[in-house]
């Protein structure tokens, strides 16, 4: 499935572990998995009591308690020291992930050597490490306003409708920086999913490319911002102000989530 998205221009998972990724990319021998790649709470608290023990009494009793796991990781070989717990530690975190795992890892990668997607990420690691893996990103106000389109939407130069929009854009751009400088009750991110339904710029953009479009009022001073999420187009109101348009604009995102339930 995650091939066949892929394929499709489809958004990547971005939600596997460094570990993980670098397993299926650089092989199960070549990666040393960490601690926080342990689930299981029980068998983390058993290594964490070894790594921490500072006497050889508390080493004694951590690996009492984690016997099975020491000797089923193949890690019982030697007797446990001050000096080799960390070896130790890192043959059994090893096991548990990766090594017991072996099968499910290649049938996994099986599956996404569906129509060589695989191997072609295996070819550029790199490249395609922030589609598969996650990562904390903030948007910035430019990466927003370069997002939208608005090349065909604007009047015709010389007419007025042209430069009420320009105006507009203006506006657009300067609320742009006053939400990425915590001035507003909205996020950039509150933007992307009002216009797109998305909360995060897939790694192969969007289909079709989001398009900036304008929406006036009629009969009043004031209107709010619309958006179609189908043909990802956004539509920012036409008003006389900046006050105006900062109001607009948070009133109809900050409300939308509500919107058509009683």
């Amino acid at each position: 499935m995650i091939a066949v998205s892929l394929l499709h221009g489809g958004p990547g998972p971005q939600f596997f572990s460094s570990t993980l990724y670098d397993t299926l990319t650089l092989g199960v021998y070549s990666v040393q998995p960490i601690m926080e790649d342990i689930a299981n709470i029980k068998i983390k608290k058993q290594l964490l009591a070894i790594l921490n023990a500072n006497t050889e009494e508390q080493l004694s009793t951590a690996v009492d308690k984690a016997r099975t796991l020491i000797y089923v990781s193949g890690a019982g070989y030697t007797v446990p020291t001050l000096q080799s717990k960390d070896t130790i530690v890192d043959d059994i975190i090893k096991f548990y992930v990766i090594s017991r795992n072996i099968s499910v890892y290649n049938r996994f990668k099986a599956g996404l050597s569906t129509l060589n997607v695989m191997e072609t990420v295996i070819s550029h690691p790199t490249l395609f490490r922030e589609v598969f893996v996650y990562t904390e990103k903030s948007l910035a106000a430019e990466t927003v306003e370069d997002l939208f389109d608005v090349s065909k939407s604007i009047s015709p130069g010389g007419s007025d409708k042209r430069s009420e929009e320009l105006e507009v854009l203006a506006y657009w751009r300067d609320y742009l920086l006053d939400i990425e400088e915590g001035e507003s009750d909205i996020t950039l991110k509150d933007i992307v999913i009002f216009a797109t339904g998305l909360d995060n710029i897939p790694p192969l953009g969007f289909s079709p490319c989001p398009t900036l479009a304008f929406q006036r009022a009629e009969g009043c001073d004031r209107t709010l911002p619309v958006a179609n999420k189908c043909g990802n187009v956004l539509r920012i109101p036409v008003v006389r102000s900046y006050e105006l348009f900062k109001e607009c604009m948070e009133y109809g995102i900050l409300n939308s989530p509500g919107f058509g339930q009683v």
